[in-house]
Order: structure tokens, then C-alpha cells, then sequence
């Protein structure tokens, strides 16, 4: 399985919480050396650890085989880079499970990765989840316009473009 994050930090705190639920775990990320880079990719490639957890550095260019699961822990900002993370379940058609966990605030960048690949992605609740809040599950009240279609506006913000609600 592969779980992917939106930053560094997150990743080692998603790594924590797996190695302390006994789970074998590697952290692929830009703050790793090579050598420890390389010892992750060895080490998940070999079966010593049965969970990667990495930001968008492994999304692209490794050729890693007979990964069942990836989870997308942050919705990714960029279409693109949902493409190359899903696609790390089906090398050599190969079948596999991607799983995207998001929240109200993430159904922007949801709608631009439909918008992207065509298709909806499947929602579904969980039962047995102790939900807090979220709006992704709220009726609409009579004349109001459902989340995934109000507009929205978006701008560059350094090096990455950011997509939120449109000014009324």
C-alpha cells in the first residue's frame, strides 16, 4: 500500500501513527537522503515494509510492482498528480484499490480531477465513521446550488495555483 501526502511533515506524522500501531512502514519524501530513499524503494520492493508513505516524489517516474492499495491521505492540488497516484495500482494490468479521503474543503480540487479524467469519483460514507461535520453529506435546501457545481476561482500562490469558493 501506498498512502500519499501533501507534505513532508504530513507524511512523518502519517508514518508515526502507522509505526505505532505496529505496522511496517517506510517514508519516501524530499527531506530523506538518496541512500534512505533508496532504502525505502528496496525495502517496500522486497516486502520488509508493507506500507509507503510518501509525497508526490514517488507519484511519478519509479516503477514500483504489485501495489493493492493507494491512498490519497490529501486530495491532490493538481489533476495530474491523481493520475500518476492512482496509476501506481495498475502496472502490467495489474488491479488494485485507490482510496481518496477528503473534506468539504477539498471538493474543488475533487471537481477540477473529474473535470480532468471525465468521470465522477465515487463517494461513500462511512457508517460507523464519528463524522464531526461535514457539508459533503448535507441535504439542499430548496433553490441552493449542490457544492460540486458553484464556481470557483483560482490563483497562483508561488509556485502552486490555488482553487477556492468564487467572491458573490
Amino acid at each position: 500500500m501506498i498512502v500519499f501526502c501533501r507534505t513532508k511533515h504530513g507524511a512523518d506524522q502519517v508514518a508515526g501513527t502507522l509505526k505505532r500501531h505496529n505496522h511496517a512502514v517506510a517514508v519516501l519524501h524530499s527531506n530523506r537522503t538518496q541512500r534512505e530513499r533508496e532504502q525505502a524503494l528496496r525495502g517496500f520492493r522486497d516486502g520488509r515494509y508493507e506500507v509507503l508513505v510518501a509525497t508526490d516524489i514517488a507519484s511519478r517516474g519509479l516503477d514500483i510492482e504489485d501495489v493493492s492499495h493507494v491512498i490519497n491521505y490529501d486530495v491532490p492540488q493538481h489533476p495530474e498528480d491523481y493520475v500518476h497516484r492512482i496509476g501506481r495500482t495498475g502496472r502490467a494490468q495489474a488491479t488494485g484499490d485507490a482510496l481518496t479521503l477528503m473534506t468539504a474543503e477539498d471538493a474543488m480540487h475533487v471537481m477540477a480531477i473529474e473535470r480532468f479524467i471525465g468521470r465522477k469519483v465515487e463517494r461513500a460514507k462511512l457508517d460507523d465513521f464519528p463524522y464531526v461535520y461535514t457539508a459533503l453529506f448535507e441535504e439542499l435546501k430548496p433553490g441552493s446550488t449542490p457544492l460540486h457545481q458553484r464556481r470557483a476561482r483560482g490563483g497562483r500562490i508561488g509556485r502552486v495555483y490555488h482553487f477556492g469558493p468564487a467572491r458573490r
